[in-house]
């Protein structure tokens, strides 16, 4: 496997761990614990700062190398880089839906809060399982070392503002607590 392609399941390895600590803030906002929102909104704002738009373009380069190379999943693969054009845009929705809560800016109702946060979540891991499920073994596959070379000229590397060895001060919450999940 290509170093770009082990960097982008790394993305994805680490994205697991803040959705798993969004389900778990989620069962407790479900249970009326309103402090568990301001974790859910740090964790919307990591990715909107780094899979919304440091990971996915990151993707797109590699899909549209391997369009050129196969025809296999075109459908996937047209869905997958429609998500990544309206993801930000969903995240960005998702947090001031949240910030809205947080701060009662206006009326929304503990159950229609559940809802939207349970199916931003599954957006999350639904869009992240095609791609690894369906797409990157096909990638793997099929690109040559040409193709790989070419994406090293395009793709930069950049580092996660949450998993690497300096977190940003916003993701400190953040990175306690999925420090503590996995103790």
């Amino acid at each position: 496997m290509h170093t770009i392609m082990k960097g982008l399941k790394k993305d994805h390895h680490n994205l697991a761990k803040v959705l798993k600590i969004m389900e778990l803030q989620l069962e407790r906002i479900a249970e009326g614990d309103d402090a568990a929102l301001g974790l859910m909104y740090d964790s919307s704002h990591y990715i909107q700062s780094y899979p919304d738009i440091i990971h996915h373009p990151k993707e797109d380069k590699v899909f549209e190398v391997f369009k050129h190379r196969s025809k296999d999943e075109a459908d996937a693969l047209k869905k997958l880089t429609q998500q990544h054009m309206d993801m930000p845009n969903t995240t960005d929705k998702f947090k001031e839906m949240l910030d809205t809560a947080i701060n009662g800016l206006e009326f929304i109702s503990r159950e229609d809060l559940v809802k939207k946060i349970k199916d931003y979540i599954e957006l999350e891991w639904e869009h992240m399982d095609l791609e690894e499920s369906v797409i990157f073994p096909l990638i793997n596959e099929t690109l040559e070392d040409k193709d790989w070379k070419l994406l090293e000229e395009l793709i930069d590397a950049d580092s996660d503002p949450l998993f690497s060895d300096s977190v940003e001060e916003s993701f400190q919450n953040l990175y306690q607590s999925i420090k503590d999940q996995a103790a």
